[in-house]
């Protein structure tokens, strides 16, 4: 998570700014009372992601009724990582690598443990498809 802190989101890889901009984007839809599939749906239709679009749009709306302490994610535009959001860019870099008891065990110190088996798939399945299009993140600068 440290490496993507306070970076600069012009520094991330593709795959890590796309994640920015959907999360970003995510809030802001749910913010302004729209459904956030139907506000993100021709970015990822443009990006050919449509495949990580539920799974993504679920990630975020547990993490948005279920995570123990309020996330902040900034505002579309904005030119640093907050924490949370770097924390988030960690979980889709970490998913398809990280030993799946360790990643629900980490996913359980974030919403509680009830919650986390539904987190986890939903991460991993976005992630998993983000990857699979090339736009997973990476923790490297962006090209």
């Amino acid at each position: 998570m440290y490496h993507y802190l306070d970076r600069s989101v012009s520094s991330l890889d593709l795959g890590g700014r796309f994640i920015v901009w959907a999360a970003r984007g995510w809030v802001q839809a749910v913010s302004r009372r729209q459904c956030p599939c139907h506000a993100l749906g021709d970015g990822f239709t443009r990006w050919n992601a449509t495949a990580a679009l539920q799974s993504f749009s679920m990630a975020m709306a547990i993490l948005n009724c279920e995570a123990g302490e309020p996330l902040y994610f900034r505002a579309p535009g904005h030119s640093r990582v907050s924490d949370d959001e770097a924390l988030l860019l960690d979980l889709f870099e970490q998913a398809p690598r990280r030993p799946q008891n360790e990643m629900r065990e980490m996913l359980g110190m974030i919403v509680p443990p009830t919650s986390a088996p539904s987190l986890q798939i939903a991460i991993e399945t976005a992630a998993a498809a983000l990857e699979a299009i090339g736009l997973g993140p990476s923790a490297q600068t962006g090209n």
